[in-house]
C-alpha cells in the first residue's frame, strides 16, 4: 500500500478501503467480529489484546506502514482505553493518529475528556456495522459518511466465514424466514428453508450442511426432537453438524434443554444479525485447519453442568456423556436400535420447561384477561430498516408477507376460541408473536404474547377480548407501513 509524505496511509476520498486499523481489545471474540467488519470493506487490520500492546504496535510500525486508525476498547486490565490514548496522544512519534473508543453502555466517558485526549469517536457496544463506519468515516473527515437510510452500498460484512458456507434454517414462521435467508444471503452464504423438524432430518440426509439454524418450536416435529433424532443417527458415523438453536424463551432453563439434546448454540429470537453472524462464525469460521474451536464463557458453563449433574443424580440409562468434536463435554443420547428410539426422545425431550420472564405477570388475577393498550409505538422502525437493509423491495415483500400471515394467524384465534381448543391458541400466538418481534410491531407482539401464556395454560377467559385488542392494533400497524411505503415512494 502506497503511503504519503507524512506516513499516513493513502486511500480514496469517500471510502475506507485500504485504510490500516490497529483493533485494540482484550476479548478474542470482539476483535474478531471488529475486524470482520473492517476487512468486509476492504480495510487491513492488525490486532492487539492489550493497550501496552497497542503501544509497541504502533511505534513498530512507525516509518513502515502505520496504522491510519485505532479502534480501541474502553475497558481492558492493565491499561484502559483512556489511558492508552493519552499514551498514544503523548508520544510525538504517534500523536494525531484518529482513535475510535468502544465502550458499554455503563461506562459511557465524558464527550469532552475524550475529545482531549484525541479520541475521535465513542461508540457504544455492542457496535453495529452502518454505526462503525459512519465513525470511522467521521473520525477521518470522509465526506461521504452513510446516512442512516436510503444507502444503496451494502456494507454487511461476511466475518471470517468459510467460502462457500452451506446452511439450513428450520423456521416455520414466513416472516422470520424471509428475514434469516436474506440475512444470509446478504454475508454470501447459500442457505435453504424448511419448515418443520422433519423436514431438517430428512434434508440433512441429502445435503451436507455446514450449520443447521434450528427454531425450536414447529410443528410435527420440533427442534428438541429432531436434534436428537440428528445426533442419534450421526453416533454412528462420528460426524457433527453444528446445531444452532433458536428460541423465544433464551432462559438458563431453556439453553441448558438446548445443550442436553445436542445442540451447540442459541440464538434468542428475535434473532439479532449481529448475535446470528457471531455465532455462525464460532461454528462456521474460516479457522485454520485442526483449530479447536471454543465456545463462549456462558455456554460452556452451561455445556459443563449439562454434562456434570449435580452429586448423587444420575443420567438417564440410554444417555452417555461424550466429548464433542468442537465443545467441552455434553449429555448426548448414546447409540440405540430402533426398538428403544421413541422412548429415548421422549425422555432426553421431557425436561421441565424454565420460567419465562412474564410468569410472575401471568399469574396475577386478571392480568392475561383485561384488555390493555400497547405502550409505546406501534411500530419499531428503527428495528424494522434492520431487518429489511433498507431494501425497498425487501421492505414491501416483508410488509406483504406479515399483513397476509397476521391476518391468518387471527383467523386461526378466532376459530381455536370457537372450538374450544386452548392449544390451537397458544400455536397461534406464538407465530403472531414470532413475526410481530421480528418486524418491530411491538404492541402486537406483547398482547400476542399473552395469548400464547393463556392457551399454554389452558385458558381461554379474556381470549376473545385480547383477539379484538389485537386486531385494532393490527390496523394501526397496517395503516403505519402503508405510511412509510408511500414516503418512500415519494
Amino acid at each position: 500500500m502506497q503511503a504519503d509524505q507524512s506516513g499516513a496511509p493513502a486511500f480514496e476520498p469517500g471510502t475506507i478501503e485500504g485504510l490500516r486499523v490497529l483493533v485494540v481489545d482484550d476479548s478474542a471474540t470482539n476483535r474478531q467480529l471488529m475486524c470482520a467488519m473492517l476487512e468486509s470493506w476492504g480495510c487491513l487490520t492488525q490486532q492487539v489484546d492489550s493497550g501496552r500492546s497497542a503501544l509497541a504496535a504502533l511505534r513498530k510500525s512507525v516509518g513502515r506502514e502505520p496504522a491510519g486508525l485505532v479502534l480501541l476498547d474502553m475497558q481492558m486490565p492493565d491499561l484502559d482505553g483512556e489511558q492508552t490514548a493519552h499514551q498514544i496522544q503523548s508520544d510525538p512519534e504517534l500523536a494525531g493518529v484518529p482513535i475510535v473508543m468502544l465502550s458499554s453502555l455503563g461506562d459511557r466517558a465524558n464527550t469532552e475528556r475524550l475529545r482531549s485526549l484525541g479520541i475521535a469517536a465513542s461508540l457504544n457496544k455492542p457496535v453495529r456495522e452502518l454505526a462503525l463506519y459512519n465513525a470511522i468515516a467521521s473520525a477521518l473527515g470522509v465526506a461521504t459518511a452513510l446516512a442512516d437510510h436510503g444507502e444503496s452500498r451494502d456494507l454487511s460484512p461476511q466475518p471470517g466465514l468459510r467460502a462457500g458456507l452451506r446452511v439450513l434454517l428450520a423456521e416455520d414462521n414466513p416472516v422470520n424466514q424471509k428475514v434469516a435467508l436474506r440475512m444470509l444471503e446478504k454475508w454470501g452464504i447459500r442457505a435453504d428453508a424448511v419448515s418443520t423438524g422433519r423436514e431438517a432430518v430428512r434434508m440433512l440426509e441429502h445435503v451436507p450442511y455446514d450449520v443447521v439454524l434450528m427454531d425450536v418450536q414447529m410443528p410435527d416435529m420440533d427442534g428438541f426432537e429432531a436434534t436428537t433424532e440428528i445426533r442419534l443417527r450421526e453416533a454412528t458415523t462420528g460426524h457433527h453438524t453444528p446445531i444452532i438453536a433458536l428460541t423465544a424463551h433464551a432462559m438458563q432453563g431453556d439453553r441448558r434443554r438446548c445443550l442436553v439434546v445436542g445442540m451447540d448454540d442459541y440464538i434468542s429470537k428475535p434473532v439479532d444479525a449481529d448475535h446470528l453472524r457471531a455465532a455462525l462464525a464460532r461454528w462456521a469460521g474460516a479457522a485454520p485447519v485442526g483449530a479447536v474451536l471454543e465456545p463462549p464463557a456462558e455456554l460452556a458453563e452451561l455445556v459443563a453442568e449439562a454434562a456434570a449433574p449435580a452429586a448423587g443424580a444420575e443420567l438417564p440409562a440410554n444417555v452417555i456423556p461424550i466429548e464433542s468434536a468442537r465443545t467441552a463435554r455434553r449429555a448426548v443420547p448414546a447409540p440405540v436400535n430402533a426398538a428403544v428410539q421413541p422412548e429415548l426422545t421422549r425422555e432426553v425431550i421431557s425436561m421441565p420447561e424454565s420460567r419465562h420472564p412474564h410468569d410472575d405477570a401471568a399469574n396475577m388475577p386478571g392480568d392475561d384477561s383485561t384488555p390493555r393498550a400497547a405502550g409505546g409505538p406501534a411500530v419499531d422502525f428503527e428495528r424494522f430498516a434492520e431487518i429489511s437493509f433498507d431494501d425497498a423491495a425487501f421492505e414491501r415483500e416483508l410488509i406483504s408477507e406479515f399483513s397476509a400471515s397476521t391476518a391468518a394467524q387471527i383467523a386461526d384465534l378466532r376459530a381455536a376460541v370457537r372450538d374450544g381448543n386452548p392449544s390451537g391458541v397458544q400455536r397461534a400466538g406464538h407465530a403472531l408473536k414470532g413475526s410481530c418481534l421480528t418486524l418491530g410491531a411491538m404492541g402486537m407482539g406483547d398482547i400476542a404474547e399473552r395469548l400464547e401464556r393463556l392457551g399454554g395454560e389452558g385458558r381461554l377467559d379474556g381470549v376473545a377480548e385480547l383477539i379484538s385488542v389485537m386486531n385494532e392494533e393490527f390496523s394501526k400497524v397496517q395503516a403505519l407501513f402503508e405510511q412509510f411505503l408511500e414516503r418512500r415512494a415519494a
